[in-house]
C-alpha cells in the first residue's frame, strides 16, 4: 500500500514539549503521537525536508500529498509514484516550514521537470524514486546528501523518517505540522523484511524500517520523505517513503527505496545538461487561391531518455488569424532521443497584391528541458 494522499481533514492543534531526534529539535505532544509514534519537528533543524503540493489548490495544507528532499538548489528528490501522472505544472514544492498552514503563495516553488526513475516498476515497487527540478534554482537553499554506500545501513542502525502523514491508523488523521520518528534498520543491506514475502521486499530496491513491535512508522501523506542516518559529518538521506502493509503493524515495518542503488543514477541526473528546446522563423509564398503551409521548425539542443513536452499557440502579426491563416495552439511531445519537430500553420491564398505580412508561435509551458528561443516569426510572402 503506497502512501501518498490528496489531504481532506483539518488537524487540531495541541500543546506541545520539546524532544530531540539526533541534530533535530521536536516538538512533542505526549498525549498525541505524531508521524505513527513520532513527534512535532521544528522545520529550521531540518530545512531540506520539502512537502508536494497540488499546484492548483490554494490552501498548502489540503494541497499537500507527498514529500521530498532538496538535494541541489534546483533539484529534489521523492517517491516515483507520488509524480508518476503529474506534470510540472501540477505539481510546486516548500521546504523550511513547520507548520502548512504557514506556507504562502511566495512560499511554493515551481518545477520545470520531472524524472522518473526510467526503470521504476509500480507492479513491484521497485526504483520507486523521482526527481523534480525547479524552475529557478535557489542558491544557497539548505540541501541534504544523499547515501552511496551500499553496506549501510546496518541492521539495528538509528534511523528518522520525517513527513506530513497520518498520525494514526487505521483511522487517518492529518497534522498541519512536520513530524519525525525515530526507527531502527530492521534488514540491513541483504536481510528480510518482517513478515514480507521475498518477492514483496527486494533488498537491492528496498530498505525496511520500523521498531520491534510495531507502533511506529510512516503512514499515508509521508511518501516520497526521507528516511535519514546521522553521520559524523551531518544526515544523509538513506531511504525514500514508498510503501508498507497498513502503517505501524508488529512485523511490517514500513518499506523504503533504497537511495544507495540509486544514487548513480541521481548524480548522472543531476549533472546532466538540461536540454533546451526553441522555435526558428519560417516563411511561405502565398500563392493564389490554393492553400499552402508554413512549417515553424521546432528543435531540442540534444536527446534525452525523458519525454520532453511544450506547449504552443500561434498569433496574429500583420497577418490577420482566419482571413490570412489559421489559428491554433496545442502542445509538442518530443519522444526520448527525438530532437526535431514542427508546427504546420495552413496559410489561405488569394489573388490581391499586399505587402508581405507576418504571424508568430510562441512556446510555453515546457517539461523536462527549458525553453531558449520561444518566439519565431512567419512571413507570408505575396507573389501575385
Amino acid at each position: 500500500m503506497r502512501r501518498a494522499i490528496l489531504r481532506a481533514l483539518v488537524a487540531v492543534p495541541v500543546a506541545c514539549s520539546m524532544l530531540t531526534f539526533g541534530g533535530a529539535t521536536a516538538v512533542g505532544a505526549a498525549a498525541t503521537p505524531r508521524i505513527i509514534g513520532g513527534n512535532v519537528v521544528d522545520a529550521s533543524t531540518v530545512p531540506w525536508v520539502v512537502a508536494l503540493m497540488h499546484a492548483g489548490v490554494a490552501n498548502a495544507y489540503d494541497a499537500q500529498l507527498c514529500g521530498g528532499s532538496l538535494i541541489a538548489a534546483d533539484w529534489v528528490l521523492t517517491a516515483a509514484h507520488c509524480v508518476k501522472k503529474q506534470t510540472p505544472a501540477s505539481i510546486d514544492v516548500t521546504w523550511g516550514i513547520t507548520d502548512l498552514n504557514d506556507v504562502g503563495a511566495n512560499d511554493r516553488r515551481a518545477l520545470t521537470r520531472i524524472i522518473v526513475n526510467p526503470h521504476y516498476d509500480a507492479a513491484h515497487d521497485t526504483s520507486d524514486v523521482a526527481l523534480l527540478q525547479l524552475a529557478t534554482p535557489v542558491p544557497g537553499a539548505p540541501t541534504v546528501d544523499i547515501n552511496s554506500d551500499p553496506s549501510s545501513p546496518s541492521v539495528g542502525a538509528p534511523l528518522v523518517a520525517y513527513g506530513w502523514g497520518s498520525t494514526s491508523y487505521p483511522q487517518t488523521s492529518y497534522p498541519t505540522q512536520l513530524h519525525g520518528v525515530m526507527l531502527l534498520d530492521e534488514a540491513g543491506p541483504s536481510g528480510a523484511c518482517g513478515s514480507y514475502s521475498a518477492s514483496a521486499y527486494v533488498p537491492l530496491h528496498m530498505l525496511c524500517a520500523g521498531v520491534p513491535g510495531g507502533g511506529k512508522d510512516t503512514c499515508f501523506g509521508d511518501s516520497g520523505g526521507p528516511l535519514v542516518k546521522e553521520w559524523a559529518n551531518g544526515p544523509r538521506v538513506v531511504g525514500v517513503t514508498s510503501w508498507g502493509k497498513g502503517c505501524a503493524k508488529h512485523n511490517y515495518p514500513g518499506v523504503y527505496a533504497r537511495v544507495s542503488t540509486y544514487a548513480p543514477w541521481i548524480v548522472q541526473t543531476l549533472s546532466a545538461t538540461t536540454p533546451v528546446v526553441s522555435v526558428n522563423d519560417t516563411s511561405v509564398v502565398e500563392g493564389n487561391k490554393k492553400q499552402r503551409t508554413a512549417a515553424f521548425p521546432v528543435v531540442l539542443s540534444a536527446p534525452t531518455t525523458s519525454t520532453v513536452t511544450v506547449q504552443f499557440e500561434v498569433r496574429a502579426g500583420t497577418a490577420e488569424a482566419g482571413k490570412d491563416f489559421v489559428a491554433r495552439h496545442g502542445k509538442l511531445t518530443f519522444k526520448p532521443n527525438q530532437t526535431d519537430m514542427s508546427v504546420p500553420v495552413k496559410v489561405k491564398g488569394d489573388t490581391i497584391k499586399e505587402p508581405n505580412e507576418t504571424f508568430t508561435l510562441h512556446l510555453s509551458s515546457v517539461a523536462n528541458a527549458t525553453i531558449g528561443n520561444g518566439t519565431a516569426t512567419a512571413t507570408i510572402i505575396d507573389d501575385d
